[in-house]
């Protein structure tokens, strides 16, 4: 199968070793391989392998590796938000109009209240 724009592909060596022991083979209990255990992962053939070598070659799209955009919405209680004394802020934009007033204007506004 051929790689196609939207996919990469890395190749690795895996070296794998039997544990031996008694296993049972149809009805009767016999020695032989019990399990297999993963030895080591490398980007190249070991020289000097102790047990089973695997060449394997994986491929992805590129989308699996596309940074994550991870979204939640987050509650914060009334309890946690309350605060004993009042905070305020006065600020003006670059043209000298206090903030706070443009925000109590543009509140007028929008409810139909007059100024």
């Amino acid at each position: 199968m051929s790689l196609t724009p939207d996919q990469v592909e890395t190749t690795f060596f895996l070296t794998v070793e039997p544990k031996f022991g008694m296993v049972w083979r149809g009805n009767k209990r016999q020695h032989g391989v019990e399990k297999i255990t993963v030895k080591s992962v490398t980007q190249s053939r070991p020289a000097k392998p102790n047990g089973v070598v695997v060449k394997l070659t994986i491929r992805f799209n590129e989308a699996a590796f596309l940074p994550l955009q991870p979204q939640a919405v987050i509650e914060i209680p009334d309890a946690f938000t309350s605060i004993a004394q009042a905070v305020e802020v006065e600020a003006e934009d670059e043209n000298g109009v206090k903030v706070a007033e443009y925000l109590a204007s543009q509140a007028r506004g929008a409810s139909g209240a007059n100024p």
